[in-house]
């Protein structure tokens, strides 16, 4: 336990010996400006007095101490607090950079709607299959008679309120703007949530009743919507 404990104080002597010492960014080459008149030194003398317009050149570092030369090609020593980096030798910033050559081929600029439209498209055409297996799942365990009524009914239900929600969400994004194709899209997908959600209605009602019209209209429905979803996919190119 002492042996961690000397270790913390280890740890928390270094970070207040370095919290105490001044961070100045000044190294060899740098280009430095006073921050007010300064004299350059070397032992007592005073070798010049510069300021904020000079630019020195850092040609060497000890310590708090820079060894600079001023502008008219005299050199001696400045302490680091006493300058402050030349703001137009520093690197420029991303906004003031220029553009590169012409010539030199550039990647294509990022398309923030595009790659949305594109993860919308993907996990839409995802979910509208898993939507149609999941029905056609529920349909068959029904059938089998492996799910009591119920609870067919109820997850039919979510099924049609999970289709009726993101056909809202669709036409939201109808109202930003698309291109022609992206358009025709998004109207593909409403259709095909529409025709699910009265897939599932239709299983639902089919449930209660086990009338025959209602099987077929499930059929019906169910025949009707793949075709779509097999083009919204690909899936008969």
């Amino acid at each position: 336990m002492r042996i961690l404990v000397r270790g913390l104080v280890s740890v928390a002597l270094c970070s207040l010996v370095l919290l105490s010492e001044p961070v100045f960014g000044q190294e060899k080459g740098d280009e430095v400006v006073p921050k007010d008149d300064v004299a350059l030194k070397v032992k007592d003398e005073v070798i010049e007095t510069v300021g904020p317009d000079d630019v020195l050149q850092v040609e060497d570092v000890e310590g708090k101490w820079l060894w600079v030369k001023s502008p008219s090609g005299k050199q001696g020593w400045v302490k680091r607090d006493q300058v402050e980096l030349n703001d137009d030798s520093a690197p420029p910033s991303p906004d003031d950079a220029a553009p590169p050559s012409p010539d030199v081929p550039q990647p294509p600029p990022v398309d923030p709607d595009g790659d949305r439209l594109y993860l919308i498209g993907a996990l839409g055409g995802a979910h509208v299959y898993t939507t149609y297996a999941y029905i056609g799942v529920l349909a068959d365990g029904l059938s089998k008679e492996l799910y009591p009524d119920e609870q067919v009914i109820e997850l039919l239900g979510e099924v049609s309120a999970v289709s009726e929600s993101l056909i809202k969400n669709l036409e939201q994004v109808k109202r930003g703007e698309l291109s022609p194709s992206d358009e025709a899209a998004v109207d593909d997908m409403i259709a095909i949530y529409q025709l699910l959600a009265q897939e599932a209605e239709a299983a639902a009602k089919f449930t209660k009743s086990r009338a025959v019209e209602d099987a077929e209209r499930f059929d019906e429905i169910r025949t009707t919507v793949w075709p779509k979803i097999s083009t919204l996919l690909g899936l008969d190119e």
